[in-house]
């Protein structure tokens, strides 16, 4: 589970670096592990500070705030 948070927060951070986050509610689409399972990390962002953070299996059909495709680590 470490590893997966670990991930997580290195995706978001990589986001941040390629200024394709946005304030508000942000949606990261990616792979992860092996086979490339999907996952969708969402988190809200706000004075420049993360406030919070989730992942879910697999990618919602719901387009919702800022969605961003990143390529897997």
């Amino acid at each position: 589970m470490d590893k997966l948070v670990k991930y997580i927060v290195e995706d978001i951070h990589r986001s941040d670096q390629d200024n394709v986050v946005k304030y508000g509610f942000n949606s990261i689409k990616t792979y992860y592990g092996k086979g490339d399972k999907k996952l969708e990390i969402r988190f809200f962002i706000e004075d420049g500070k993360l406030l919070s953070f989730n992942a879910f299996p697999d990618h919602s059909n719901k387009e919702a705030g800022n969605v961003i495709w990143l390529i897997p680590q």
